[in-house]
């Protein structure tokens, strides 16, 4: 890579990665193998999609996947995956099935 120009020099991509998590909760991983090694690069948008999620939760009573969706601009896995664990945690209950399915915040109190 070095002889075709592709990298500017040996060894500054590990740093700079470092680099990019220093502010983060969240820290790269690498794991050693015997000839290569593998680095983990941890979400640093999780905790800004938690804290939207949070704020979502508090502004909506009852919403549906597409909202969710729409509001947090997430893909629609995201939205399903993020639904599924707060049905599962109990934040949220499930209400209807198909097209009709609608998601009501569980409220404390």
């Amino acid at each position: 890579m070095y002889r075709l120009k592709m990298i500017e020099a040996y060894g500054t991509g590990i740093p700079r990665i470092f680099g990019s998590y220093a502010s983060s909760d969240t820290k790269p991983e690498i794991q050693n193998g015997a000839s290569s090694f593998t680095i983990t690069l941890p979400s640093k948008n999780r905790k800004q999609m938690d804290s939207g999620i949070q704020r979502f939760l508090t502004e909506h009573d009852e919403f549906t996947r597409s909202e969710l969706q729409e509001m947090l601009n997430m893909s629609r896995s995201d939205a399903v995956s993020k639904l599924s664990m707060m049905v599962g945690s109990g934040l949220i209950v499930k209400v209807g099935n198909g097209r009709s399915t609608r998601y009501k915040v569980v409220k404390n109190g």
